[in-house]
């Protein structure tokens, strides 16, 4: 008999962009185990709020992540 993988759901939290933030730095606090790459996390967080390459000081961006948790 083989354990059943509990539910995944995915969510957003806001962050706030602190000085010295980067794409790739706010990447390595947030991605979760379910993204294959840090690449792929960037992008997804470029594509949902719209962003190029920089991050300006004091914007709020949505992050993406994975919960078993129902929120």
């Amino acid at each position: 008999m083989t354990a059943e993988k509990p539910a995944i759901y995915k969510y957003y939290t806001e962050v706030r962009v602190d000085r010295g933030d980067t794409l790739w730095s706010i990447a390595d606090r947030f991605m979760t185990e379910e993204y294959t790459s840090r690449r792929a996390y960037v992008r997804e967080i470029q594509q949902i709020n719209n962003l190029g390459c920089e991050l300006q000081y004091g914007k709020r961006i949505l992050v993406p992540y994975y919960s078993e948790e129902v929120k």
